[in-house]
């Protein structure tokens, strides 16, 4: 049986406290059909409905929620839409920038772009440009 979930770690930068972090979960066939037929206006909403999921998971992890959006994003040359939070980390300002994809075939992929400090989510995302 293959693996249902995994972790992929990409990039964590120490000297600036930024990290990108993509995390792969097995969708069943069901859950791929009804994903392939979500219209993008549809993915959008449930982005917008999610948000404060990814806000509770925050505060668990013992951090204060700042503020909780909903960005449109340019991921591989698509706009897309993801989930922006600002956090506290005990007296330090986080930021969290979260895009799903569900387009890649079996697995849901969960991109997390972080930062320590300054809001650097934006530019992080940058990093994934289309391949030509």
């Amino acid at each position: 049986k293959g693996m249902d979930f995994f972790r992929d770690m990409m990039v964590e930068n120490v000297d600036d406290l930024t990290s990108v972090n993509i995390t792969y979960t097995k969708m069943s066939k069901t859950e791929q059909e009804q994903y392939a037929k979500k219209t993008e206006r549809e993915i959008v909403q449930a982005t917008a409905n999610g948000v404060e999921l990814v806000a509770d998971a925050y505060k668990q992890m013992g951090m204060t929620v700042k503020s909780t959006s909903v960005k449109e994003v340019y991921f591989l040359g698509e706009m897309r839409s993801a989930q922006h939070l600002s956090l506290d980390y005990m007296g330090t300002p986080y930021y969290a920038l979260q895009l799903y994809d569900y387009h890649s075939g079996e697995y849901a992929t969960l991109l997390t772009v972080s930062s320590f400090n300054e809001d650097k989510t934006l530019e992080l995302l940058n990093l994934f440009t289309k391949c030509e």
